[in-house]
């Protein structure tokens, strides 16, 4: 909820998961940390039938009640 989304991948030569969303503009996970977003909850599943999963993020932007002033997002695999 507070900071960027993470997006982790369990790495099996060190033995532990790894943010793959780094701080980077070039990193393909880039735009999935989305900062300004709160997300509170994240599911994933392949909407449009291409074989491949979109990732869909519950965004609060603090207003549990009312209209949020911040969108949730979905985002799709682009090559």
């Amino acid at each position: 909820y507070s900071g960027p989304n993470l997006v982790l991948k369990y790495n099996k030569v060190k033995n532990e998961l790894e943010n793959l969303a780094i701080d980077d503009p070039s990193s393909p996970y880039y735009a999935l940390r989305d900062v300004r977003g709160h997300a509170i909850g994240v599911c994933a599943c392949d909407i449009d039938g291409d074989g491949r999963e979109e990732i869909y993020f519950l965004n609060t932007n603090n207003a549990y009640s009312g209209i949020a002033s911040y969108a949730d997002k979905l985002f799709k695999y682009r090559d």
